[in-house]
């Protein structure tokens, strides 16, 4: 028997392809992205966040529905070994600097997180069983 609980996400993990510079060499490393697992109800609202915005003429950037989306990218740490990114929780303040590291990160690296997510979440192919 499963319990199904619907007071916290579930966290799903999967990897992208993060490029980085490192003395003056572009290199490809692959990170792990940790994120959500939408329920319709949370995807229907975030279509409706999604269509406010544009309704505004406001832009929207990946950074802004990915701050939402990810729990966590545990191998990208700062100077000191501590965590680029902190999942915020409803924490607005922690929201709004989870999103200013993300418009920190190239567009690529952005758009790599965001596709590795679509692809766990849709595999355009299914494995063997």
């Amino acid at each position: 028997m499963i319990t199904v609980t619907t007071s916290k996400p579930t966290v799903r993990e999967t990897k992208a392809d993060y490029q980085f510079t490192e003395d003056g060499e572009m290199k490809t490393e692959s990170i792990r992205v940790q994120y959500y697992s939408f329920t319709t109800k949370r995807l229907k609202e975030m279509r409706s966040d999604v269509k406010a915005k544009l309704d505004a003429g406001e832009a929207l950037w990946h950074s802004d529905t990915l701050a939402d989306q990810l729990h966590g990218l545990p191998d990208l740490v700062d100077e000191k070994k501590r965590p680029c990114f902190v999942p915020h929780e409803g924490d607005e303040q922690k929201r709004i600097k989870a999103i200013e590291f993300l418009d920190t990160l190239i567009v690529g690296n952005i758009d790599a997180i965001k596709k590795a997510i679509d692809e766990d979440v849709s595999p355009k192919e299914q494995p063997n069983k």
